[in-house]
């Protein structure tokens, strides 16, 4: 008997058509080779019944899944690179004092007094939920999800040296981790495909009716695990130059590196045991490339500073390889993979006053151009494992990001009456993530910031303190985002909008403890 949730769905494989239509859009129409029952359109999990049956990989445009050793705040950067300028919220194009002004703003060199060597490391607790439901009318294929990203701890470390060549010049170098985002959930459970035993979906994967499970073979559940790691370092080469008395600009060379590994596969549901015949695993090489840099500063009066920087785009090359439904042996080979993808050019203004008596305050704008790098990426194999809508068996696998441009303002304070100094600073990013391309494996999402540091004073040695705390952010995903897509059932109403039985959210706060070490030589 059909399942009434399916009567009137266009999708269905057993509308009245017979034709599949959203399997074949989303899943290659791959699912007519399979005896299924009512609602088995409706799981996700049917992809990897799909890579078995049919070796069709899905169009995968459920979104970039990057994820780090590095964490980020405002997109896949952070909000502030060095401790006390974390302590400030990052407001500080117009302040200087820092090597970190190589990443930021490297006119600021000229206005050091001294030759300064500075390292630091920050450690960044990030804390993510994924949620979502699908109730297709069957309570029998329903769930609901409630999934914390697995405990991590991410080191940010930083290191340079900086320091005047004559009364005009200045030049400087650094090292430091530019950014990268991501999380792991393991625990996301759905519903079989047919909302069989395991041991019935094992048995039509074998071919064998003979084939049993030991202990979860009766089970109807399947759990999917989605992984994703990215890291980005830069060395930055800066060199400042005093024109006047007032003016100060500079410019910079940056040569990054990164690395990039992402995981999406299906378990039992214990998660002991990765089902065969499914998912994808990349891992590309290290990618490098370069960007310029270019800023200044006007000193207004002695009070008063503004200041304006400018950070190319950095393009970055993807080589690698991928495992396509692994345990298939028609995907025994792994194809090697290219992929090209960029760290978006940044525009940043800012304004200063220090009031020479210990007290300073910053004030920063910056625009960040994320839809200009983050809006389709493209996975090229070398081999056609990516089966497209209609049957068109391609070798290029693409993912939806529809990433927007980012505005962020930042506000900090820093008092020193004597040997040491407290600051203060807050920091709004608005969400460059959209509720089209969101989804749990892309968790940039935190907009708020807020920042405490202490800066403590010995002679030449500063040692500074801060904490930074990313307040929770939520992003549901749309009705058509690539996510749902994936995951959803569709139905229709009398005017044709589509209702989808499924919907989503990710949620996200972290935390950033930072100390840094700053030495004036003579």
């Amino acid at each position: 008997m059909q399942d009434e949730s399916c009567r009137h769905h266009p999708g269905c494989s057993e509308s009245p058509d017979g034709a599949g239509l959203f399997h074949r859009s989303i899943l290659s129409g791959q699912m007519r080779r399979l005896t299924v029952g009512p609602g088995a359109a409706h799981k996700v999990a049917i992809m990897f019944t799909l890579h078995r049956q049919g070796g069709a990989a899905l169009l995968v445009t459920a979104t970039l899944l990057l994820a780090s050793s590095l964490q980020a705040t405002n997109g896949m950067l952070m909000t502030s690179y060095g401790t006390r300028y974390m302590g400030m919220g990052g407001a500080t194009l117009a302040i200087g004092g820092s090597v970190m002004d190589l990443e930021s703003n490297p006119s600021n060199l000229t206005r050091l007094d001294d030759a300064i060597f500075e390292a630091g490391l920050s450690l960044m607790a990030p804390q993510l939920t994924y949620r979502d439901k699908f109730y297709p009318g069957n309570a029998d294929l329903s769930y609901n999800n409630s999934v914390r990203s697995e405990p991590s701890l991410f080191p940010l470390p930083y290191i340079g040296y900086a320091a005047p060549i004559n009364d005009r010049m200045a030049w400087g170098v650094s090292f430091y981790a530019q950014g990268g985002m991501g999380a792991e959930f393991d625990g996301i459970l759905r519903t079989t495909p047919n909302g069989g035993t395991l041991n019935q979906l094992f048995q039509g994967l074998a071919g064998d009716p003979t084939l049993t499970l030991p202990l979860i073979g009766d089970l109807r559940q399947i759990r999917e695990r989605t992984y994703s790691n990215l890291a980005f370092v830069k060395t930055t080469f800066g060199f400042s130059y005093q024109l006047t008395n007032a003016l100060h600009v500079g410019v910079g060379v940056d040569v990054g590196a990164a690395q990039m590994k992402w995981e999406w596969t299906f378990k039992d549901p214990g998660g002991f045991m990765t089902m065969p015949g499914a998912g994808y695993r990349y891992e590309s090489d290290t990618a490098y490339g370069m960007a310029g840099k270019v800023g200044l500063v006007y000193e207004i009066t002695e009070n008063w500073a503004a200041s304006y920087a400018y950070t190319g785009r950095t393009n970055l090359r993807f080589d690698g390889k991928m495992s396509v439904n692994e345990g298939d042996p028609r995907y025994f080979l792994k194809p090697t993979v290219s992929m090209n993808m960029g760290y978006p050019d940044k525009h940043g203004v800012g304004v200063a006053y220090d009031n020479k008596k210990g007290l300073i305050v910053g004030l920063t704008y910056s625009r960040i151009n994320w839809a200009s790098v983050m809006n389709t990426i493209e996975f090229d194999l070398s081999a056609p494992y990516v089966t497209m809508p209609g049957g068109l068996v391609t070798n290029r696998l693409a993912f939806n990001m529809k990433w927007r441009d980012q505005n962020v303002y930042a506000v900090g304070v820093e008092y020193r009456p004597d040997t040491v100094a407290y600051r203060i600073g807050y920091n709004y990013g608005t969400n460059p993530v959209t509720s089209a391309g969101v989804n749990p494996l892309f968790p940039a999402i935190t907009t708020h910031h807020a920042s405490l540091g202490l800066g403590l004073r010995f002679d030449r040695l500063d040692v500074d303190f801060a904490v930074e705390h990313a307040f929770l952010s939520t992003v549901k995903g749309d009705t058509m985002s690539d996510w749902t897509v994936l995951h959803a059932l569709y139905s229709f109403d009398a005017n044709g909008i589509k209702n989808p039985y499924m919907n989503y959210e990710v949620s996200m706060q972290q935390t950033i403890f930072s100390i840094g070490i700053k030495h004036r030589s003579e």
